[in-house]
């Protein structure tokens, strides 16, 4: 990806989630640490506040650090883009335990650069994962207090300029086909697909075995870079007419009017009357060998 524009990259707010501190009374086991409040406005923050988590952490406890690691998720709806990524921690009993990290960021789907956010949020999730997983590990009380009293943070908001590009997945791509089509709720590798996402990172084989456990409409075929539909409840967008008018790198513009032609046609010509010349050789030539051969 080309270097980001900071005029057009903006913020993302972060949740943390883990297990071993009782933080917020809103939710159970699997707590949300930060914010202390849930979104009262119908936003992706409020849609994971939803989730059973109970059955979506069971397969990932299961998984190696480096696999966990490697899992991707995003989710959409027409005005934010959400980026989930979890780490392995342990509490205070040093038990294995899970720490989830989302951010999400407000986007336009007009624009070109979403692709830029995406990569970026996504990269800024997986840092934020690993860290807090080490900062938290054990669940040291002192820690825990500033997570009660809300000042663990200092702001929920990340400056996604000088954020890297996650590379493991071509994000721009990926989000330039999500733009094509109506129905998609986010995209995930097939570990993480419990969180919402009902497009696969992965191969069609892959998304036609997670079709038996989750609502999976298609697949993001990594070759071609396009999204594959498996369902009907993918719809594409309908392509504006100028798009349709639009020529193609096969297609070359009409030329302008004010530009003389005249030489071009003439030169044209020219050219066939020496391809009919080097054909009239062509059959004199043949004529001659077969001649030539009936007379031995």
């Amino acid at each position: 990806m080309n270097p980001p524009d900071s005029t057009k990259l903006q913020t993302a707010r972060i949740q943390i989630w883990g297990k071993g501190y009782r933080v917020t009374s809103d939710t159970e086991e699997f707590q949300r640490y930060v914010p202390l409040q849930s979104s009262t406005e119908v936003t992706l923050e409020k849609t994971i506040s939803t989730l059973q988590w109970g059955r979506i952490l069971e397969p990932i406890y299961a998984l190696a650090e480096r696999e966990l690691a490697a899992q991707r998720c995003m989710l959409f709806n027409p005005s934010e883009l959400m980026a989930l990524s979890f780490s392995k921690t342990e509490d205070k009993h040093r038990r294995p335990s899970i720490i989830l990290i989302t951010a999400t960021s407000s986007i336009d789907w007009t624009q070109d650069d979403i692709g830029e956010t995406a990569a970026r949020i996504s990269a800024l999730v997986c840092r934020l994962a690993l860290d807090y997983g080490g900062i938290l590990k054990g669940n040291p009380e002192e820690l825990g207090l500033h997570l009660r009293n809300g000042n663990f943070l200092p702001s929920r908001d990340f400056d996604l300029v000088e954020e890297h590009d996650d590379r493991a997945i071509e994000w721009g791509a990926v989000l330039g086909e999500v733009k094509k089509w109506r129905g998609i709720h986010g995209v995930a590798t097939p570990r993480l697909l419990s969180l919402g996402a009902n497009i696969v990172l992965g191969t069609r084989h892959e998304a036609e075995r997670s079709q038996q456990n989750y609502p999976v409409d298609g697949y993001f075929d990594i070759r071609d870079k396009e999204i594959r539909a498996l369902s009907a409840r993918l719809d594409r967008w309908p392509i504006p007419p100028a798009q349709l008018e639009a020529p193609t790198a096969n297609q070359p513009s009409p030329p302008s009017p004010d530009v003389d032609i005249r030489p071009i046609a003439e030169s044209l010509v020219r050219i066939e009357q020496r391809l009919e010349r080097i054909f009239e050789i062509a059959l004199d030539f043949r004529d001659f060998i077969l001649w030539d051969k009936k007379k031995r």
